[in-house]
């Protein structure tokens, strides 16, 4: 685990858990390799104010982004598309010419 702000800390919280949280806490922690369940929740709070505090890209940026990734997928698909109509005409072409060497 990552070291934590290295200042003096004086301010204690207290939180109550279930039998079911406490064990997925302590799992948690080994799987962390956090030396307490202390230094873990602490990393977890930190975290998660991180999380909560980082900027966010304004939601017309994601629009304009899902607008270019959907671009992209219209023309994947128009040329799927072009691609199978081309294909199935060199299809029904064959079998038309084969249709009619056959009644020959």
């Amino acid at each position: 685990m990552p070291r934590l702000f290295t200042g003096f800390r004086v301010r204690p919280l207290s939180v109550r858990l279930s039998e079911d949280e406490f064990r997925a806490l302590c799992n948690a922690c080994q799987l962390r390799g956090a030396r307490s369940i202390s230094e873990f929740a602490r990393w977890a709070l930190v975290e998660g104010i991180h999380r909560a505090t980082e900027e966010k890209p304004p939601i017309e940026q994601k629009l304009a982004s899902l607008e270019v990734r959907l671009s992209a997928v219209e023309t994947v698909l128009s040329n799927l598309v072009a691609t199978l109509q081309e294909t199935n005409g060199r299809l029904s072409d064959g079998a038309t010419q084969r249709a009619v060497a056959g009644r020959a």
